[in-house]
């Protein structure tokens, strides 16, 4: 077995076992999942529609069992006229069923689209309100973007596959009323010995499938994370696919690739195996319900009490039609039954978002407001930090009573050596983290302020598929100017960062590609200070967002920062940087 393997399923079967689960808590997780989804009137008519079409298909399907028993009775006693009439009445019933069912079909497809939808809305708005803090948590849950873009679509299709059923078959809604009305007809035509040995048989094969779904569905909630961490490697392969081949020929990832396909499918055969027991008792209930059919049927009719007809074809009538009915009383115990197979893949995949949605829900709780720390002026005179204290998210100290003070249109040099803190500096002045001590001042903050702050990190960011004109809008269009003005100030924030030959290289502003993939690092950095001047900001706070650039295109851009009157503020272990700045902040 790989190490891989063995790393992941030690750290993920423990947490399986004790969640992924048919449990009650299962049972109210979802619950609150289904109720977040339901939240226009329209679903709730819908609900109805649907319901009222599931009611309809059993009450056709009740008159479609009932028309066998009078055909034989025609055909047996040569009444042609009423055989023929009972065809007609038969194709009637069929065709109406049929559109019945096909319309039930689409209304839960509907049902679980906007399930989907409402539900992914609700995570994903308090996902982006707090991303930051869950993706800087140790025991956050992996893989958020594949459980709100994938697992929530896949919850809801299973949810209603499981009560509505698929086009060709019942879900547990209509398997329980079939039970309950046909309970009533197997009473009234096989007595209490029908309905015992239908239940009797029914129930014991239930709680054994209770049993083989919490056998299985723990590895397939394993086999999940499996899946991500094997198809993260090939993103992340393809991502860094030039920094490997300058590094060497991909052997290393090549073998942790092996090892990730490894994983999958030795999990793969674990989930085989303990499905046999599942399948088994979902296919041999269907075979077997034949069997029960007729030793209940053979019982009712060798007692006289039940054996009062006098003509054949009565006879025969009510052999199929009581058939039939106890047919449909073990289908629908049959289809309760089947529906383990799904019910084994809806535990994982449910529990996989509620986990999900607790800890956005307990990071929304437990994260401080942007901080309190942090004062925030109506002018922008100055940034100040004042005996400032600021320890990492695990507790540990990084930086301790740090003080500076940049005016307006000034310049800061926050200098250091790696891993010191000094971008640390930068999250408390952002609010992204709280100072344990100390006081941040600086001009107020909004998406993308005039006269406000604007952050620029050392990565720049460029949304895929996007134009020039949309990167430098980025994040969204400032409606001051005509798009004519615009398009000709883009071309002038272009040519003032030293980008102006790219609209040749790439196209017209307009033009969507993956700039991300075209463009040098340096060339990233120019158009993301482009971005940032293109906001007119009065400062600009830039984590070694320059360190790309030459020495002579550094100068010219603090150069041309201080022609626009912008302050700035430098985080860089770049010795050369001292002579651009006005000030110097040494940390260490």
């Amino acid at each position: 077995m790989s190490s891989t393997y063995q790393h992941l399923s030690s750290s993920v079967v423990g947490e399986s076992n004790k969640q992924a689960i048919f449990s009650f808590q299962f049972l109210h997780n979802l619950y609150k999942l289904f109720s977040l989804s339901q939240v226009s009137s329209i679903d709730k008519y819908l609900l109805i529609l649907w319901s009222l079409l599931i009611v309809s298909s059993l009450l056709c399907s009740y008159q479609i069992i009932l028309i066998p028993g009078r055909i034989y009775q025609y055909l047996l006693e040569g009444d042609k006229e009423s055989f023929v009439h009972q065809l007609w009445i038969l194709l009637f019933w069929c065709l109406w069923t049929t559109c019945i069912r096909v319309l039930r079909a689409a209304c839960q497809s509907v049902l679980s689209n906007r399930a989907r939808k409402y539900l992914t809305e609700y995570i994903q708005s308090i996902y982006m309100s707090n991303f930051y803090q869950l993706e800087n948590q140790q025991d956050a849950p992996d893989n958020p973007d594949q459980r709100i873009v994938s697992d929530i679509e896949q919850l809801f299709e299973l949810l209603y596959q499981i009560l509505g059923g698929q086009l060709g078959s019942s879900g547990l809604l209509e398997a329980m009323l079939n039970i309950g009305w046909y309970s009533f007809q197997t009473l009234t035509r096989c007595g209490v010995l029908g309905i015992v040995i239908a239940y009797t048989w029914s129930i014991f094969v239930g709680i054994m499938e209770t049993l083989l779904v919490n056998f299985v569905s723990p590895w397939i909630f394993q086999q999940e994370v499996f899946q991500a961490w094997f198809r993260f490697l090939h993103i992340d392969l393809r991502r860094n696919a030039e920094y490997i081949l300058f590094q060497g020929d991909g052997t290393f990832e090549k073998h942790r690739l092996q090892e990730a396909l490894d994983s999958v499918v030795h999990n793969r055969y674990r989930i085989i195996v303990r499905q046999l027991g599942l399948n088994s008792a979902q296919i041999g209930y269907g075979y077997l319900v034949n069997l029960i059919m007729y030793i209940t049927i053979g019982i009712v009719l060798l007692q006289d009490s039940y054996w009062n007809l006098e003509k054949d074809s009565a006879k025969a009538e009510w052999i199929a039609q009581t058939s039939g009915i106890f047919i449909s009383l073990l289908y629908g115990f049959t289809t309760v039954i089947q529906r383990g197979s799904n019910l084994s893949n809806l535990v994982p995949v449910s529990t996989r978002v509620s986990q999900l949605l607790e800890k956005l829900e307990e990071t929304m709780e437990n994260a401080p407001a942007i901080s309190s720390s942090v004062t925030e002026l109506k002018d922008t005179s100055h940034i100040k930090v004042s005996d400032m204290t600021v320890e990492t998210f695990s507790g540990r100290i990084v930086l301790s009573k740090v003080s500076f003070q940049v005016e307006k249109a000034g310049s800061l040099l926050i200098y250091g050596p790696s891993g010191v803190g000094k971008t640390c500096i930068l999250r408390c002045l952002r609010g992204l983290w709280k100072p344990l001590r100390g006081i941040v001042v600086r001009p107020p903050l909004s998406d993308v302020c005039y006269h406000g702050v604007y952050f620029l990190p050392e990565r720049p960011y460029l949304p895929p598929n996007c134009s020039f004109r949309e990167q430098i809008w980025y994040p969204k269009r400032l409606e001051r100017i005509s798009e004519q003005e615009e398009q000709v100030e883009i071309y002038n924030l272009l040519k003032s960062v030293g980008l102006s030959y790219l609209t040749d290289r790439v196209g017209e502003l307009d033009c969507k590609m993956d700039l991300a993939l075209l463009l040098s690092a340096g060339e990233k950095q120019k158009l993301c200070l482009a971005r940032a001047l293109y906001h007119q900001p009065a400062w600009i706070v830039m984590d070694e967002a320059i360190c790309h650039l030459d020495t002579e295109s550094k100068q010219a851009i603090f150069n041309l920062l201080r022609l626009r009157g912008i302050g700035f503020i430098t985080v860089s272990h770049d010795e050369e940087l001292k002579a651009f700045h006005d000030k110097i902040l040494a940390v260490s």
